[in-house]
């Protein structure tokens, strides 16, 4: 992708002197990756509209703050510890199914936080970086896309679809990310197998538990029989879905019970280990995958050029200008500091002296 344009086109919409050396300095993969970041938001934003889903926006607005985000929270840890259960005894079909049954939820709550003003959150790492070991498949230099002059020889020929990912096979979670990723890499700073671990609702940890019993095979969780997932994926929303939707919500509290059954449980489990209980969440649990190796950041000029993608170049950094810049961050908010500092390279921090 060729950012020279673009950088010359932001530095003239922008009479601020700082903005426009930040923008002549920083390298083309970190701003590329600030490209994308504010195309996604912007998508995000038109789908906050009156076009998104009934039923997201129905679960948004009704949120128990004291049971649905420990609910989902729960849920989510609920398929991810048999998940790991599964990958430790090399049962991959158990892992895909609990794996895919997570990433269904976490893509749900993506959703649904949009449209809760607050009351739910969650966190987590893109599992981008992973998902690309399993679309491999490039461009090559006769294509008639190529040809065309819509892609470039060695493109990857599909986009990663992060949290929205629906093939069956999830191995690739285990692996290191894929090296086209570097940037993010060094974003994240999670160079391993993906954390599945560090999923956060309403900032607290997914619970993985590690005394899983493999012989419930795909037992589900309450939540994942509520009516939301069913109709939180509907496009052509009509009346007759929103009679059904509601019906289906006062079935799954009254009639099934899932809240009530969960809840119960949970008071079960409260009642055994009341202290280990209030602790679940204030801390990481252990890694979900075993240690691999993990994905080397150094440049690799060869494989680089193998790729196709020639080694990234950034922009010399004078001393009078990094002294500007130094001037300028010394006067931000902390959080936006952090921010700016991780758009320059190793060699410019040592120059602005971070």
């Amino acid at each position: 992708m060729k950012l020279d344009g673009f950088k010359e086109l932001l530095v003239k919409k922008t009479d601020d002197e700082f903005i426009q050396t930040l923008i002549k300095h920083v390298s083309n993969d970190i701003l590329t990756e600030y490209v994308y970041e504010a195309l996604e938001k912007m998508a995000r934003a038109k789908h906050k509209g009156e076009t998104a889903n009934p039923a997201l926006h129905d679960f948004a607005d009704n949120i128990d703050p004291g049971t649905h985000p420990d609910m989902i929270r729960d849920a989510i840890g609920h398929h991810v510890s048999r998940y790991k259960a599964a990958v430790n005894t090399g049962n991959q079909d158990m892992a895909n199914h609990h794996g895919g049954k997570a990433l269904k939820i976490m893509n749900l709550v993506d959703k649904m936080q949009k449209h809760s003003d607050g009351a739910l959150t969650m966190t987590h790492v893109p599992i981008q970086p992973w998902e690309r070991h399993g679309k491999l498949s490039r461009y090559e230099a006769d294509h008639p896309k190529v040809l065309e002059g819509k892609y470039k020889a060695g493109d990857f020929k599909t986009k990663t679809k992060g949290l929205n990912y629906s093939n069956k096979d999830l191995s690739w979670l285990q692996n290191a990310p894929h090296h086209s990723y570097a940037s993010e890499v060094k974003r994240t700073k999670e160079a391993g197998s993906y954390p599945f671990e560090k999923v956060a609702i309403n900032g607290k940890y997914i619970h993985v538990d590690d005394d899983v019993d493999l012989h419930d095979g795909n037992a589900s969780h309450e939540f994942d029989h509520h009516p939301v997932h069913k109709f939180g994926s509907v496009s052509d929303w009509t009346e007759n879905h929103d009679n059904d939707y509601l019906e289906a919500v006062d079935k799954y509290h009254d009639e099934d019970g899932h809240m009530d059954k969960w809840i119960n449980r949970h008071e079960d489990i409260q009642s055994k280990d009341p202290e280990g209980y209030a602790a679940r969440g204030s801390k990481v649990s252990d890694s979900v995958h075993k240690p691999v190796e993990p994905l080397s950041l150094e440049p690799d000029t060869a494989s680089a050029a193998k790729e196709g993608e020639g080694p990234k170049e950034e922009a010399a950094l004078s001393p009078e200008k990094a002294k500007a810049i130094r001037a300028q961050l010394d006067k931000m908010p902390d959080e936006h500091k952090s921010e700016i500092m991780n758009m320059f390279s190793d060699e410019q921090k040592k120059l602005l002296g971070l």
